[in-house]
């Protein structure tokens, strides 16, 4: 059976409650029983944080281009598919690709994306693809 792992990677750990901790895992658990449906496992889930400290103010995205450089300076080093989860992503639209697609479209490489969307709730923020995925916690 076909399977991914993910990094779910927090930035600005300090900053989420346990309301965003629980928002975060019950979308893993959508994205896993998604994926089931069409055969493919979700192997491992790893978790890691980046404090605010450590953040350079990337807690907080304000562009793409800005987080765009947040996944060149913190990319996990392993084969897993990385999804970055802020707390606060500024712009005009819910998630955007690398490719200008909108998020809800199952982008191929990275999305930004509201936790309280219902794309989110629904297992959609995550990968489809090998890549990097972002989502916001609010």
């Amino acid at each position: 059976m076909p399977a991914i792992s993910i990094n779910v990677i927090r930035v600005g750990s300090d900053q989420f409650t346990s309301t965003d901790l629980t928002t975060i895992n019950n979308a893993v658990t959508v994205m896993r029983n998604i994926y089931a449906t069409v055969g493919i496992t979700l192997r491992r889930v790893e978790n890691w944080i980046i404090t605010t400290a450590r953040a350079n103010g990337r807690d907080v995205i304000d562009s793409n281009s800005e987080a765009e450089a947040l996944t060149d300076e913190w990319t996990v080093p392993n084969n897993n598919v990385d999804v970055f989860v802020v707390k606060l992503y500024v712009g005009s639209v819910a998630g955007l690709s690398p490719c200008g697609v909108r998020a809800t479209r199952m982008p191929r490489a990275w999305t930004a994306q509201s936790l309280s969307s219902s794309a989110v709730t629904r297992g959609w923020f995550l990968p489809t693809k090998s890549g990097t995925t972002w989502a916001s916690a609010t």
